[in-house]
């Protein structure tokens, strides 16, 4: 782990989300993931929000991460959530919400 980055949702709530290099392999567990990027303010920008019942097989052939690469991603934001696959799936939302990250389909 390299840090810790709040990332806040669409109704305010913050989460504190652990970030790694994007070479990193993950132990089976599940959460919620930002592909990022740093801009040239130091400032992290959302590249693709997403969540997975288990990150270690979840980033092998990810659909988005040719995408985020070739968009610049560096980093991981890891949120390790157990919290049951709905709630997952409404952080997931609620970030997306706030962020409107490129690589996330427009709802």
């Amino acid at each position: 782990m390299l840090g810790v980055c709040q990332w806040t949702d669409v109704s305010l709530n913050t989460y504190k989300f652990e970030v790694f290099d994007i070479n990193t392999k993950f132990n089976p567990v599940s959460g919620i993931y930002i592909f990022c990027i740093l801009n040239r303010n130091g400032n992290w920008h959302p590249l693709y929000i997403g969540e997975a019942n288990d990150l270690s097989s979840r980033f092998q052939r990810h659909h988005k991460l040719p995408q985020a690469l070739l968009m610049g991603a560096t980093h991981f934001h890891i949120l390790r959530f157990d919290g049951g696959e709905m709630s997952r799936k409404r952080i997931e939302s609620d970030l997306i919400k706030n962020y409107y990250p490129p690589l996330n389909e427009k709802t």
